[in-house]
């Protein structure tokens, strides 16, 4: 199978990828996790102790206790007497709501200081962080129910990483924006705008005074005209790459990278999307050995965590499948997940069907059941489940857990009609009745090899393989 069909047909095993939901014990140690990080404290028995019974209103209620007190501490200015006075009204109007999209949409959730339009306000934004908890990602301020300001902290600093500023006067009119890419605090990115219309913008990433990019855009925010660094190489690349000419696009996203190499000497943002591109490519060409330099470069530079995360899953699937490099593709699928499990709330199965694949290879079978546990109870169409129960059987099976793994063939027996996967599922059961104390059954275990055997002849050095292993624990038990 072709790795473009293998990951065409993980995509197709279940019966949609967005069905699910995160745990209500799961976001209440989020929110123990976020408040000991950030607020250094927990607030009393009821928000620190979990509840016996959950509820919607338990989720909505801690959320008003942590934003209370997140906006108390870092913007005491916000904070309103009818804040904490106007419980019941915030409860329900603004955070029981929230409470059920943090449940089973999107691990994400805003705080607000005041529902009053009459007054300053502020809203700050929080995502998960799967290791954290909880963090800001964004802050948006307004006075009177009039937008003046949006900060976001795209990767996570603890500081925002842009800010626009609007006109106070003026509905949705942006004054100025501004961005800090190197993460050190100070813009180097400026947007120009006239009469509330983007007109160009500037770039000094290594902060020398050296403007390295200029920009200028349309009146429909379209960028018109570039002038700076590696701008001929760039546009080469991307006029190869809408002709699908991967090679020579390659080239020139390489030749790109050279330019930016030489102007900022260490690691910069820029590197990050020709690496990405230049990944893809190779990938359309099928040049599978080469992805992980590129990967690699994404990984090892802290400004390309955007595109680290898109390309996670088809090069940890290449690796694991097509290359056999199942411990590097193991670990770029946890890595996978993981983002899964920020952006959604929930573990992916796709993913985590193809760990418990590479666990069983890697014959690390308790990693391999914590990764089917993960999906335990998800909606699966018949391929999924055939595959569910057949990699659950199959850890088991290898971790001794017989009597367990038992009806986990059976029902992978009964969910496919595909000779050889039913081939290796009675192969399977055969291993377990002749190697199980309590099912040990050596006739019916010669029965289902002897099954596997018909439906396919290419099972015979494993069959042969587990009954000289068989013989010989067998011969080393008898010894005195």
């Amino acid at each position: 199978m072709s790795i473009r069909l293998l990951l065409v047909f993980l995509l197709s095993i279940v019966v949609s990828s967005s069905v699910g939901a995160m745990p209500n014990e799961q976001i209440w140690k989020y929110f123990n996790l976020t408040e000991e990080k950030i607020l250094n404290k927990k607030f009393g028995l009821f928000y620190s102790n979990q509840p016996i019974d959950f509820h919607q209103e338990s989720i909505a209620y801690r959320l008003h206790s942590f934003c209370y007190y997140f906006i108390k501490l870092r913007f005491p200015n916000y904070v309103q007497v009818n804040h904490r006075n106007g419980m019941e009204s915030l409860i329900w109007n603004h955070y029981y709501s929230q409470a059920s999209t943090l449940r089973t949409q999107k691990p994400e959730f805003n705080c607000i200081s005041s529902e009053s339009l009459d007054t300053d306000r502020i809203q700050i934004s929080f995502q998960l962080n799967a290791d954290q908890g909880f963090e800001a990602y964004k802050w948006v301020t307004y006075s009177r129910n009039i937008l003046i300001s949006i900060g976001i902290d795209e990767f996570r600093t603890g500081n925002p990483t842009s800010i626009t500023q609007y006109h106070p006067n003026k509905l949705n009119c942006i004054l100025s924006k501004t961005q800090d890419t190197n993460f050190n605090g100070i813009p180097d990115v400026w947007y120009n705008y006239e009469n509330c219309t983007l007109i160009s913008h500037k770039e000094d990433f290594n902060e020398n005074g050296n403007i390295e990019r200029k920009c200028k855009y349309d009146q429909n925010g379209n960028i018109v005209l570039c002038e700076g660094i590696g701008e001929k190489n760039l546009l080469l690349a991307k006029q190869y790459e809408e002709q699908e000419n991967w090679v020579e696009s390659i080239r020139y996203y390489n030749r790109l990278i050279e330019d930016y190499m030489s102007e900022f000497k260490e690691k910069s943002r820029h590197i990050c999307e020709p690496n990405y591109k230049i990944l893809q490519f190779q990938y359309n060409l099928l040049n599978y050995t080469v992805l992980d330099e590129h990967y690699d470069a994404l990984k090892s530079n802290p400004y390309c965590k955007k595109e680290l995360k898109k390309s996670q899953i088809f090069i940890g699937i290449i690796n694991l499948y097509s290359l056999g490099k199942l411990s590097l593709g193991v670990e770029q699928l946890e890595d996978a997940n993981k983002s899964y499990k920020e952006e959604r709330g929930w573990d992916s199965i796709e993913i985590n069907l193809a760990l418990s694949y590479g666990y069983l290879n890697l014959k690390q079978y308790p990693s391999c059941l914590s990764s089917l546990q993960k999906i335990a109870g998800r909606p699966f169409n018949q391929k999924g489940r055939f595959f569910y129960n057949y990699y659950f059987g199959s850890c088991k099976l290898g971790n001794k857990q017989f009597h367990e793994a038992l009806p986990c063939f059976r029902i992978a027996l009964e969910s496919t009609k595909d000779s050889k996967e039913k081939s290796i599922v009675l192969y399977k059961l055969g291993v377990l009745y002749l190697f199980s104390p309590s099912h040990f059954d050596q006739v019916l275990s010669k029965k289902y090899f002897q099954s596997a055997l018909k439906l396919n002849p290419e099972l015979l050095p494993a069959i042969e393989n587990s009954q000289k292993e068989h013989r010989d624990l067998q011969e080393f038990s008898n010894k005195p």
